[in-house]
């Protein structure tokens, strides 16, 4: 199974149009109650959960726990419904004082880890080289920083020979 089409869409329209969607609802639980109901109709024994499919941590240098979420989940009927050759559905969610989450990226990625850039907090996202016109076995590998309205790319390197050292260069220490 899969994230529902219109919902993809809407986010990936709202994405592309630079507005971050916003939403007082916990991410952890939407995203829990999205992959039980897309796998509940097919998983007889239940959901089962990667073990880094959550990451609760201060992203953005504000103090907040932020979250990357990995729809890493699967059963014994499917392997893992939300990943592929892109990688797996993934969110970024970065909390806001007054109780709002701002959801600043849903995409399929390889991997996202936080790291630093110019000594501030950043997130570094390996993902599918055909988003840049490469094979789909090359890594495209960007650093992004939050600047409290959108994600802005920072940094992108294409080339897999050099990416892991280019794409690292002047970040610092992982978070």
């Amino acid at each position: 199974m899969r994230v529902p089409a219109h919902i993809l869409v809407g986010l990936a329209v709202l994405m592309a149009s630079g507005v971050a969607a916003e939403t007082s609802v916990d991410p952890v639980a939407r995203a829990a109650a999205e992959i039980e109901r897309g796998f509940g109709r097919v998983c007889s024994n239940g959901v089962s959960y990667g073990s880094d499919w959550v990451e609760s941590r201060d992203l953005n240098g504000d103090g907040l726990n932020d979250f990357i979420i990995r729809y890493h989940a699967y059963c014994e009927e499917i392997a893992s419904g939300f990943c592929g050759s892109a990688g797996c559905h993934t969110e970024v969610w970065f909390a806001d004082r007054s109780g709002v989450w701002i959801l600043a990226l849903a995409a399929h990625v390889r991997d996202v880890s936080p790291t630093r850039h110019e000594g501030g907090p950043a997130l570094r996202f390996v993902s599918h080289g055909g988003g840049c016109d490469r094979s789909g076995s090359d890594d495209h590998i960007s650093i992004k920083m939050w600047d409290g309205a959108e994600l802005k790319t920072i940094h992108e390197n294409y080339d897999r020979n050099s990416c892991a050292a280019n794409a690292n260069a002047g970040s610092g220490e992982p978070l």
